[in-house]
């Protein structure tokens, strides 16, 4: 029971700094970066090799032109969702400094939305279990 206890504490401490560090990236890209329209212009299979399970997988990667001042430049997605198509106007946030960096607005607090919803449901077993034990 200590042992869950610990882990109780532990893990929601890990997801919490987590979700700051992520907060605090995105809140960054949005100090420095712009919002404009582009368009996925065709969907890209890679592999990706899975560290936890040592094995390659297959991912989809929506590639997404824009145009910034006349010239168009490419940026992979790291955001993938199934109504992603080519030809669809999608919102991405470019790098005022480096108009070849770009990132989905709509994945930019996915990140931080996923830990922070894992610290929540975590920091609420710590502290029902705290209640439980307390009785």
């Amino acid at each position: 029971m200590e042992i869950l206890i610990k882990a109780l504490v532990i893990i929601p401490l890990i997801l919490w700094v987590v979700t700051a560090f992520l907060l605090r990236r995105s809140s960054h890209k949005l100090n420095n970066y712009y919002e404009t329209t582009g368009t996925i212009v065709r969907m890209e299979e890679r592999k990706k090799m899975f560290r936890a399970s040592n094995d390659w997988r297959t991912e989809i990667t929506p590639v997404i032109a824009y145009t910034i001042n006349g010239t168009t430049y490419e940026c992979d997605s790291d955001y993938f969702s199934s109504s992603m198509k080519p030809g669809k106007k999608i919102k991405i946030m470019y790098n005022c400094n480096d108009f070849s960096k770009a990132t989905v607005k709509k994945g930019l607090y996915l990140g931080p939305a996923i830990t922070g919803i894992m610290a929540v449901c975590f920091t609420a077993a710590y502290i029902i279990a705290l209640v439980l034990l307390n009785k």
